[in-house]
């Protein structure tokens, strides 16, 4: 099991993003169970823990019980991926807020997000590097991310970019984005995880 960082723009520790074999592979059951066993017992306290999960996992009785277990443990925000067709506001509210996973590709198109933004239940949209680095290289498409990071913000979620690969990406992000945007990736990794 890996756990991928997400810290604030000062590089001040947020959560991690919980990332199993299990889950890949669909077996979100058992994925959730080696959570509960080998890593929410020790998890950082005051972080947050991302779960990826598909939606059609919120339906089932079984997990959600394992998901509420998991939140004894830890302050859990569940990464609804884009694999599956879904309806943002027809998913059940289990008192554990959403995250809107890989905004802008499969699923997560932005039909999906603009559902997710009316939803009480979803309070973060992940953006996809295959959406922001094509915005960040010209001046009409950093307009668009900005504007498109003040709406979510506006919609009271908080923006995480996901696959944040290098320095340069990082401070475009950050001078182009709201305050409270979070981000994650490999240069996150290398260039925060020494220091927390």
């Amino acid at each position: 099991m890996k756990k991928e960082l997400i810290v604030d723009r000062w590089g001040n520790l947020y959560g991690f993003e919980i990332l199993t074999q299990e889950g890949k592979e669909g077996n979100d059951k058992e994925a959730i169970t080696r959570i509960i066993k080998e890593i929410a017992p020790y998890f950082r306290k005051g972080a947050k823990m991302f779960v990826n999960l598909p939606p059609s996992a919120l339906f089932v009785e079984e997990i959600v019980e394992l998901l509420h277990k998991l939140k004894s443990y830890a302050d859990v925000v569940i990464e609804i991926i884009e694999t599956e067709r879904f309806d943002p506001l027809s998913l059940p509210d289990i008192g554990i807020p959403y995250a809107l996973d890989d905004c802008g590709t499969g699923y997560a198109s932005l039909c999906v997000l603009l559902k997710a933004l009316e939803s009480k239940a979803f309070k973060y949209v992940k953006i996809d590097r295959t959406i922001f680095t094509r915005l960040i290289r010209k001046r009409e498409g950093r307009k668009f991310l900005l504007a498109l990071c003040t709406v979510i913000r506006e919609s009271g979620k908080r923006v995480i970019f996901e696959k944040v690969e290098s320095k340069e990406e990082f401070y475009q992000l950050v001078f182009l984005s709201p305050e409270e945007s979070l981000f994650q990736g490999f240069y996150i990794e290398r260039t925060f995880r020494k220091v927390l």
